[in-house]
């Protein structure tokens, strides 16, 4: 998410630069191929639910076409939710394409070694109707093996679906910029008069990292907040009408000029909208802990003011394209 590693950013500069369709992680742990790119809910909240009908739609091909083949084990079903955007397959899923990963059952080393599994690893359940063997010698050519066995399975799937999985790939990207009027926000906000200037900018060269389109407001503004929902108090039972009558104000906020702000209304808003927005997982949820304990709000992860605004009328007015090189110094702004 944060793009620290060179790894990282050469893998997002190259997606983004070929406007690839796909990208796909290769992982291994459990026996003896999941696309747990379907894994289990729930999903990641900012992903677009055109991205996760594909990954249905790859994954049930993948486990008809190798049971075909008589591969046993593969498998499109799990306990990994898709919840973490830490993966590296979400390079493509923040970026209108569409993100895969495998785990199989890898190896120790290269050696033929013979592999005895758990009961609960070899059972037969709903989601894996041709389960791994109880017992088998396993090599990591094996391994090999499926794994190139899904990718090519997955070409051939793509292949077969030229005409339509490219149209989705521009229809996700239409969607991003449609998405402030369609379930917003509108923009998020950086002020100027930001006490942590050197964060702030860190943060900012995480998003144009991440190819987000960056703006600056050329006069100072004013924006509408949403009211913020006050929890209930435990000892108002006599209060309860009163409360009633009290209805929250709307509040404002104003920003100065050479605010940053990121709109919502381009292609890679999505990932714009993950990284700064707060995450929220539902107490009432039947997966009560996430696969992966993670948070990753940038604007409190980096001790910086980020607001959420949900009108966009205030931006047409005064605002300036803005990027950050290699040798700006934001640090002077």
């Amino acid at each position: 998410m944060g793009v620290t590693l060179k790894l990282t950013e050469n893998v997002l500069n190259t997606y983004v630069g070929w406007k690839a369709q796909v990208l796909h992680d290769l992982h291994e742990s459990v026996p003896y191929l999941y696309d747990n790119t379907v894994g289990d809910g729930p999903y990641n909240a900012w992903v677009d639910p055109i991205l996760t009908d594909e990954w249905q739609m790859i994954g049930a091909r993948n486990v008809a076409d190798m049971t075909k083949f008589g591969m046993p084990g593969v498998f499109t079903h799990g306990d990994f939710d898709t919840w973490s955007p830490g993966y590296l397959m979400f390079i493509a899923a923040m970026h209108n394409g569409i993100s895969r990963l495998y785990e199989t059952f890898g190896n120790g080393g290269a050696d033929t070694q013979e592999r005895t599994l758990d009961p609960e690893e070899y059972s037969r359940t709903w989601f894996r109707q041709n389960p791994p063997l109880p017992k088998t010698l396993w090599s990591q050519r094996d391994n090999n093996n499926y794994e190139q066995t899904g990718l090519l399975t997955s070409l051939h799937y793509f292949k077969r679906e030229q005409a339509a999985l490219p149209e989705e790939f521009y229809l996700k990207a239409k969607r991003s910029v449609m998405k402030p009027a369609a379930e917003g926000p509108a923009a998020y906000v950086l002020p100027t008069d930001e006490p942590r200037p050197g964060l702030q900018a860190e943060l900012l060269r995480v998003l144009q990292k991440q190819a987000v389109e960056i703006s600056r407001a050329k006069s100072a503004f004013t924006v509408s907040l949403p009211v913020k929902k006050e929890k209930p108090k435990k000892d108002a039972k006599d209060s309860k009408e009163t409360d009633k009558e009290k209805k929250p104000e709307p509040t404002t906020k104003d920003f100065p000029a050479g605010s940053y702000i990121i709109r919502m209304d381009q292609p890679y808003a999505r990932i714009a909208d993950a990284l700064l927005d707060h995450q929220y997982w539902s107490p009432e949820d039947p997966q009560k802990t996430p696969y992966d304990d993670t948070g990753w709000t940038f604007g409190e992860l980096f001790g910086v003011q980020v607001v959420r605004v949900n009108i966009h009328d205030p931006f047409h007015r005064h605002i300036e394209n803005f990027q950050v090189g290699h040798t700006h110094n934001l640090y002077a702004e």
